[in-house]
C-alpha cells in the first residue's frame, strides 16, 4: 500500500495530465458524434424543404384550374398533376398536411360518387381543404400563417356572397383535424 501511495505522489502530475487527455478525447468524441447527427438532420430538413418548396404554388395552380374549368370535366393531365401533388405531400409533408391531403382526396371521391345525384355538395369543403392545405404548406416551409381565405379573396370576384359558408367550412376543418388554431378565420 505504501508503494502505491509513493508512486502516486511521484507521478501525480503525469496521472492528472493523462486523465485530462483521456477525458478530453471522450468529450470530443461525443460532441463530434452529436454534431454529425445534427448536421445529418439539418441536411434532411433542407432536402425535404427543397422538394416541398413549390407545393403551395402547385396547389394554387391546381385550384385555379379547377375554378376556371367551366366544363367541370377533369382531364387526365389534371388528375396526373393532382396525384403528383398528393404523392409529394404524403412523402414529404407534415402530419397536418397529410391530414388535409386525405380530406382533399376523400372529398374528391365523395364528389365523384355523388356526381349523378341531385343536391351534390357545391365543393365548399373541398376548396376549403385546398385553401387550408396551402396555408399549412406555407406554414411548414416558412412558419408564417396566411389566412386560408386568401385564395378566395384573390380569385373570386364576389367572395362576400360565399364568405360565411367558406369561413365556416375552413373553421370546421381546423377543428375536425386539430390543425393550428391560428388557421381559424
Amino acid at each position: 500500500m505504501q508503494g502505491i501511495l509513493e508512486f502516486v505522489k511521484q507521478h501525480f502530475d503525469t496521472i492528472i495530465t493523462v486523465s485530462i487527455t483521456i477525458l478530453g478525447f471522450i468529450v470530443t468524441y461525443f460532441m463530434n458524434k452529436k454534431s454529425v447527427q445534427d448536421e445529418l438532420k439539418k441536411d434532411k430538413v433542407m432536402h425535404t424543404t427543397e422538394l416541398m418548396e413549390t407545393l403551395p404554388y402547385d396547389v394554387c395552380q391546381f385550384m385555379n384550374e379547377l375554378f376556371h374549368n367551366k366544363s367541370r370535366t377533369i382531364t387526365k393531365q389534371s388528375i396526373d398533376v393532382h396525384e403528383k401533388i398528393l404523392s409529394k405531400i404524403i412523402a414529404y409533408g407534415s402530419v397536418d398536411a397529410v391530414k388535409l391531403a386525405i380530406v382533399v382526396q376523400e372529398c374528391a371521391y365523395e364528389k365523384e360518387r355523388q356526381s349523378s345525384q341531385a343536391g351534390v355538395d357545391d365543393g365548399t369543403r373541398l376548396m376549403a381543404a385546398y385553401a387550408l392545405l396551402i396555408t399549412q404548406l406555407k406554414f411548414d416551409l416558412t412558419s408564417e400563417v396566411i389566412p386560408a381565405t386568401s385564395w378566395f379573396r384573390i380569385k373570386i370576384k364576389d367572395y362576400e356572397k360565399i364568405r360565411i359558408k367558406t369561413e365556416a367550412a375552413i373553421n370546421a376543418l381546423v377543428d375536425e383535424l386539430g390543425l393550428n388554431s391560428k388557421f381559424k378565420i
